[in-house]
């Protein structure tokens, strides 16, 4: 075989192996993340400290990248597509496993007091094992955990008589860095009838409380 054969099949190799792998860059995720959370260019701008127009193009490239479109966009709203919530569930987890090694080993011994507020709903499912985590990789330190009400919490981030607040937001409205996502739904007993005619009784959390918010404007909406 001739040398500028071998030479052409050298060629060959590196153009195959650079189209098949596209690596997801960490810089595009985070960005994609954050338009995602707020269905807002602008905002998600403002979230990861970047110009609307920067943001617009790592979008860009990260749909170059993955060969799909990520949201559906219009003058007045942006949509998550399909592919986009698929990447959104992996983007997730390569942005924690990308904080958490870093934070693993550039971490100090940490110590102290770190005073944390939850609802109670958070704060029976959802803490649990973030605190034995914590408590595993930082023995040092001292978790306080306050439960009221979302809308009595967030104030006192504030006042800073809490550290960190595990609350619900609105989607046009996210604040703090997204912990997870949760679709709301109606659940009555299996027995239940409607009766347009009768008055329709409801179980909600406190006034305040965004998830009633939600709801109470869906049945605004309806009448």
């Amino acid at each position: 075989m001739s040398l500028k054969r071998i030479n052409l099949l050298n060629v060959m190799s590196a153009a195959y192996h650079c189209a098949m792998k596209r690596d997801l860059e960490i810089d595009l995720l985070r960005s994609f993340v954050a338009v995602a959370a707020h269905l807002n260019f602008t905002q998600a701008a403002n979230a990861v400290g970047r110009t609307q127009s920067a943001v617009s193009l790592q979008v860009k490239r990260l749909e170059e990248i993955v060969g799909k479109r990520l949201f559906d966009r219009t003058r007045q709203s942006v949509a998550v597509t399909h592919a986009g919530e698929a990447l959104l569930v992996y983007a997730n987890r390569i942005l924690s496993a990308n904080d958490a090694a870093l934070s693993h080993i550039q971490r100090p011994e940490a110590a102290g007091l770190v005073r944390v507020g939850a609802p109670d709903d958070y704060a029976t499912f959802l803490l649990p094992p973030i605190l034995s985590l914590i408590g595993r990789d930082y023995p040092r330190l001292q978790l306080e955990v306050t439960c009221d009400n979302a809308c009595d919490l967030l104030p006192q981030l504030d006042t800073r008589a809490l550290d960190v607040v595990v609350a619900t937001h609105p989607t046009n409205a996210v604040s703090g860095e997204v912990a997870r996502y949760e679709p709301l739904h109606w659940v009555a007993a299996p027995d239940y009838l409607d009766d347009p005619a009768a008055p329709l009784s409801l179980v909600l959390f406190p006034a305040g409380c965004v998830c009633r918010d939600i709801a109470l404007n869906a049945l605004r909406r309806i009448d």
